[in-house]
């Protein structure tokens, strides 16, 4: 027997005509899918609300509310803003097609309903719908993973997702592709991953680190990457964390030196030190959003960060940056650590 692709899909039918929605119902339960119906606007839009459906089916002419305004409404919130949402209607013109796709429809189908046409439409806009939701969950246990590792050091308490907010936005401002802007997001909130093999006390620690903590500090990329390769999805934010310690001179963590760094690393190691700059650290005080700047302009007579991305970044630092920031630093060697 064939596997139902829609086995357990929940699905909302809203048409004021009876018979068209027992219709839709019998054709949609067939195929496994939980139906919910109602028979008018304002309770599309209510039911829409609570139940977060996988589906929705509206008809355009609808009592209180029609299919456009419902669908309008849902587009402006973030819980209902990506659920699909067919709608079907007896209009077959142009300009119903095109109010359609402007309040934010998924498809369009005119009545009579086609049953294969409406099966294959909803398996199509369910298979979208369980990968964006996969996608949602990985984007909450990333967070999470970030979270708990910055918790640990009560100096770091939400530096990644700053460094991943401030790279976001740099590589808004630098024109990169939707495609490096996820991995750049999102290597940014991962960038120190690896630290998780360095202990509390180091993390923590007010003076110099050993050698052996130092040379523990300095594999948290190298520990990062490797965890991160692991997982098919995350492949190409592995880069990112694996050069975010690299200096155009070479003196990073491993050597590489100008373009051997990939650029998305390197608006990460701008943002990454930036951060650590601006906020206290248990071995020394925060920088002033300016000095933090001029560090990273100066890199004391060496060419440790892209001056362009730097530039770039100076433009919008004061738009991102906290305000209150009044102390100067004691000179360390551990900045954007």
């Amino acid at each position: 027997m064939e596997e139902q692709e829609l086995k357990g899909a929940r699905v909302l039918v809203g048409d004021a005509n009876i018979t068209t929605v027992e219709l839709l119902e019998d054709i949609l339960s067939e195929e496994g899918c939980c139906v919910e119906k109602v028979y008018n606007g304002e309770d599309a839009l209510f039911k829409a609300r609570m139940m977060l459906p996988d589906i929705i089916l509206l008809d355009i002419t609808m009592p209180l509310l029609d299919g456009l305004e419902v669908c309008q409404q849902l587009r402006v919130t973030s819980e209902t803003r990506l659920i699909p949402v067919i709608i079907i209607t007896v209009h077959r013109d142009r300009e119903n097609r095109m109010k359609a796709i402007k309040v934010g429809a998924d498809d369009f189908l005119t009545k009579p309903v086609d049953k294969l046409e409406l099966v294959t439409r909803v398996k199509s806009l369910y298979k979208r719908k369980k990968y964006l939701d996969d996608m949602e969950n990985v984007e909450v246990v990333l967070y999470s993973l970030s979270s708990m590792l910055d918790a640990r050091c009560p100096y770091t308490a939400n530096h990644s997702q700053n460094v991943s907010y401030y790279s976001t936005v740099l590589g808004q401002r630098m024109g990169l592709p939707k495609k490096e802007l996820d991995a750049v997001r999102r290597g940014a909130l991962l960038h120190d991953i690896g630290k998780i093999i360095v202990s509390d006390t180091a993390l923590n620690k007010p003076g110099k680190l050993t050698d052996r903590e130092w040379e523990l500090m300095k594999m948290h990329p190298i520990k990062g990457a490797d965890l991160m390769g692991n997982l098919k999805n995350l492949k190409d934010i592995c880069p990112i964390i694996l050069y975010h310690h690299e200096k155009l001179d070479g003196c990073g963590y491993y050597g590489l030196r100008g373009d051997q760094i990939p650029l998305l690393a390197r608006i990460v190691a701008v943002c990454d030190t930036y951060d650590a700059l601006i906020n206290d650290r248990p071995y020394r005080r925060s920088y002033p959003v300016d000095d933090a700047l001029d560090v990273l302009k100066k890199s004391n007579g060496h060419q440790h960060w892209d001056q362009e991305i730097v530039e770039k970044f100076t433009s919008i630092a004061h738009e991102v940056s906290k305000p209150d920031l009044l102390y100067w630093p004691n000179s360390s060697n551990r900045e954007g650590s």
